[in-house]
Parts: structure tokens; C-alpha cells; sequence
């Protein structure tokens, strides 16, 4: 096979994969959907559980790539990360932003030292992390342990 008909071999597959996913409806309806070029956006709300969210990935991860996850007016009831939260996921970019301003005593996030990894350790997340606004005076740098293909952090 030449090296162009690789290269269009490789392209045809993309442009499969981009027409599979798909923002199907009937989930539990704590994010909305955005399907992307490249794959979904997941837009989610943080005043629902951490459990809720990682049940709306688990909904849309068999329709295509999740790329982008953002979870938004994090507060009192998603106020932790918890253990496995990413697992099973190569999210590209993840965000979390929160209303906590410069209240120290109010709205502290906090991260499992296994948010991001499953049981052996893989890493959930695979390009950029942000966490704005974000009270995270317990913020643990092993939680990035193993997270090889994490580009940046911003905080």
C-alpha cells in the first residue's frame, strides 16, 4: 500500500469516527452534549453530584470521543473529585470552574489522590487541566502521578 493510500485510509477513518458520535438525548441530563469536529463537549453543572457527572460520561462515552469536558459552578454539592472520577477516559482538555472566589473558609475542592488514575494506575486525563476559581488549598500533585500525556496545568 502506497503512502497515500494509507494517508486516505487514515483520513476515511477520522471522518467515520467524527460521523459516529453523536449527542444522543434520553441521558441523565446533568451536562449538555456539543459534537464537535473532533468529538463531544461535554458542558456540565456542578451543582450536581460527582457521581451524577461521571454518570452522564459514562452515557455519552460509547458515542464518540469525549474531547472536552468543562464542569462549571462548582459549589457545595460537587465540592470533592472522586477515586476513578476520569477512569477509562482520555479526556483531551477538563476543566473545572468553580465560584469559590477568595472565600478560604467556604467551598474548599478537593481531589482524590485517585481522581484521574484507575487500579493500575492509567491516567485519565490526556492534554490540558484547569481549575479556575477554584478554592484547592488541599490540592495534592500526586494525583497527577502517571498522568504522562497531560500537557499543562493551569491554576
Amino acid at each position: 500500500m502506497s503512502h497515500i493510500q494509507v494517508a486516505v485510509s487514515i483520513f476515511a477513518k477520522n471522518i467515520d469516527a467524527q460521523r459516529a458520535a453523536s449527542c444522543a438525548s434520553g441521558g441523565p441530563g446533568y451536562c449538555y452534549c456539543d459534537l464537535l469536529s473532533s468529538g463531544i463537549s461535554l458542558e456540565c453543572n456542578g451543582y450536581y453530584s460527582p457521581e451524577n457527572i461521571m454518570s452522564e460520561i459514562e452515557f455519552h462515552k460509547p458515542q464518540g470521543p469525549i474531547v472536552s469536558l468543562t464542569i462549571s459552578n462548582i459549589g457545595y454539592v460537587f465540592n470533592y473529585v472522586p477515586d476513578d472520577f476520569l477512569v477509562g477516559n482520555q479526556i483531551p482538555s477538563v476543566r473545572f470552574q468553580c465560584s469559590h472566589g477568595f472565600a478560604v473558609n467556604q467551598g474548599i475542592l478537593t481531589f482524590s489522590a485517585n481522581a484521574f488514575r484507575d487500579g493500575s494506575g492509567t491516567c485519565g486525563l490526556a492534554g490540558n487541566l484547569t481549575i479556575q476559581d477554584c478554592n484547592i488549598r488541599q490540592f495534592d500533585t500526586a494525583t497527577l502521578t502517571n498522568c504522562n500525556q497531560l500537557q499543562s496545568v493551569l491554576l
